[in-house]
């Protein structure tokens, strides 16, 4: 297994005298390979440092490197390419070209698609989901590894903003599967 962590996202702090860009790429990394750890993954991250925001103005340069980074067969999981987040789309395309040019199988993750989709709507696409279901170990480990986010889970105390996932969005993190798009 191989993450590419594309950016550090470091600009969800817009304005923030707490959470300087800098200081959050380095906190972001942190928080992500102590969830990854908390998972049981221990592997490395590859750090793109792509600025956070500007993957679409990469995403030639993104997709060739990823295509030179998979093998034929691999599988490559991405966010949604409609998941309504300029960074994830663009990233789930680069991720497709890539995974054609090499072979490999390619699936999606919604992210913030889970904000916005109106299942009512037809704004889901139904047909590829595949429900991949989570055991009470599976929940109990990524509700540990969720908790590894604190940037992310507190109020920034510079500016009173609030949390960056608030309740609603961290109720969707405890149901028993994940759905994967084919």
């Amino acid at each position: 297994m191989r993450i590419w962590a594309v950016t550090d996202s470091e600009a969800s702090h817009a304005g923030s005298a707490f959470w300087a860009p800098d200081a959050l790429a380095i906190a972001r990394t942190r928080e992500s390979e102590c969830a990854l750890g908390l998972l049981g993954v221990d592997i490395a991250r590859t750090r793109l440092a792509i600025p956070d925001g500007d993957v679409t103005q990469h995403e030639d340069d993104l997709a060739a490197h990823l295509a030179t980074s998979f093998s034929h067969g691999d599988i490559v999981i991405a966010p949604w390419r409609l998941d309504g987040h300029p960074d994830h789309e663009a990233t789930a395309r680069a991720g497709l070209w890539a995974s054609k040019a090499q072979g490999c199988q390619f699936l999606e993750v919604p992210i913030w698609g889970w904000h916005w989709a109106d299942p009512v709507r037809g704004d889901f696409p139904w047909d590829r989901a595949v429900r991949v279901a989570l055991s009470r170990a599976d929940l109990q480990a990524k509700a540990r590894a969720i908790q590894a986010f604190r940037s992310q889970l507190e109020p920034d105390p510079s500016t009173g903003f609030p949390a960056i996932l608030p309740d609603f969005v961290l109720v969707r993190f405890h149901r028993s599967f994940e759905v994967v798009l084919r």
